[in-house]
């Protein structure tokens, strides 16, 4: 129960941070959404370590309350200025609790959450921050910048490499170190077309779920 109140208590926190940073003038915009995003899917990352998939998701369906609290009584302004039409603040949530109950080696649930907190957050900020000068392509009806695509598959290849390397229980990888920058690379690649393709937020549950499966069933890679 501990464990479950500590995560609930340290959402909150990052969520006040964000606000407070927003009323000051110091983050506006989707940077205020995404500094928001990055901290609270880089907490949850490693809460398999400490606490069971059950409880995870249900930290997750408070966040979503949370949510539609917010959303209905106008609250916490850091996390809704965004313009276009998403459901990425229910996929978000949706998204940890959903890879939580599928991912039950903490391992492979980490990797899939730093990829929607890290890979995807530090896209959107890199993108948004380039404004015009970045080179805008068309997914449907969705804009993705290059510069933004560029930086998600080379954090994505940074999260797999370390693990493969690191934390690969086999240790088959760590031993064969080529073959780890091979499936790093290619795991990347297609976790980053996931993101570009999923339409209003649904990257947020559709890309920590890729990114787990390239973690649990590394043969994938080599097919890839």
């Amino acid at each position: 129960m501990f464990n479950i109140i500590f995560a609930i208590f340290g959402v909150g926190c990052i969520l006040l941070i964000g606000e407070v940073l927003w009323r000051l003038n110091l983050v506006r915009g989707e940077y205020a959404r995404k500094f928001v995003h990055i901290l609270t899917a880089t907490f949850a990352a490693f809460w398999a370590f400490y606490m069971p998939p059950s409880a995870i998701a249900f930290v997750a369906l408070c966040m979503i309350a949370v949510v539609l609290i917010v959303s209905k009584y106008s609250l916490f302004r850091s996390i809704r200025a965004i313009k276009r039409a998403t459901y990425g603040e229910i996929w978000y949530p949706l998204g940890i609790g959903v890879t939580a109950l599928i991912f039950v080696d903490p391992y492979a649930y980490a990797i899939a959450i730093l990829h929607l907190g890290l890979a995807d957050g530090m896209a959107a900020v890199v993108g948004v921050g380039l404004g015009k000068k970045a080179k805008i392509y068309k997914v449907g009806k969705s804009k993705k910048s290059v510069a933004g695509t560029a930086t998600f598959i080379a954090i994505s290849f940074a999260i797999y490499l370390l693990f493969w390397l690191k934390f690969d229980p086999s240790g088959v990888f760590a031993s064969s170190p080529g073959i780890a920058v091979l499936l790093s690379a290619s795991s990347a690649i297609v976790v980053s077309a996931v993101e570009a393709i999923a339409p209003k937020g649904s990257d947020n549950i559709a890309v920590p779920v890729v990114a787990g499966l390239f973690a649990v069933l590394p043969t994938m890679q080599l097919i890839v």
